[in-house]
Formats: structure tokens, sequence, C-alpha cells
């Protein structure tokens, strides 16, 4: 019988994970749960790599052999203490700055058309 919901506590935060069971990946057998504490288990090694740096997500709905999609946004049910930062805003402030230098003295051009 399949779980509907496993709920894990790492460091003081109460993670409820959907559908663990899900087969991701099917030729190797590997679930949701299994990358998922695969995760865990490296997270001492990859953290200090990805500290401070944006992620997307590249999604895979249907299974690993089906249609994907990258998540750039936060899911409005992201939990409170997830840092994220408006990656609009960001493109929209280098934009903003590239146009100030065109219309500037030094006339610098924007690659973006």
């Amino acid at each position: 019988m399949a779980t509907s919901a496993v709920i894990l506590q790492l460091n003081g935060k109460e993670l409820t994970i959907t559908h663990p069971d899900k087969l991701y990946w099917p030729d190797e057998g590997l679930t949701k749960i299994r990358m998922i504490e695969y995760y865990r288990d490296m997270a001492p090694i990859i953290l200090p790599y990805l500290r401070d740096r944006p992620v997307t997500l590249r999604l895979f709905p249907r299974g690993i052999n089906n249609v994907s999609f990258y998540r750039r946004d936060l899911p409005d049910n992201a939990p409170d203490w997830l840092r994220y930062c408006d990656y609009r805003l960001q493109r929209l402030r280098l934009h903003e700055q590239t146009r100030r230098w065109e219309n500037g003295s030094r006339q610098r051009r924007s690659s973006r058309k």
C-alpha cells in the first residue's frame, strides 16, 4: 500500500513529504523518499557549495521519462523559513543599469534587443 505522506524532522524543521513512494527513476527503482534521504545524507558535503547561490528546480511531474519544466519561482506552499530572492527584480535592476548606461555619457549599448 502506498504511503500518502511522511513527516521528517531536520534541524528543528518539520518537512512533509507527499507521495514518498513515487517512483522517480523507474529503471533503478529509486523513489522520491530515497532521493530525499540521499540529499539529507549528502547535505554536509554539498551545502557549503550551494550557500548563497540561487537554485532552480527541474520538475518531472509525470516521471523522469516524460515532459519536464523549470521552477524558478517560490511556490505558495514553501515554508516561511526558506530563504529566497526575487530573481525578476535582480534582472530588472541589471536591465535598468544597462539602460542608464545607454542614456549616459558613456553610451554603453545593451546586448538585449
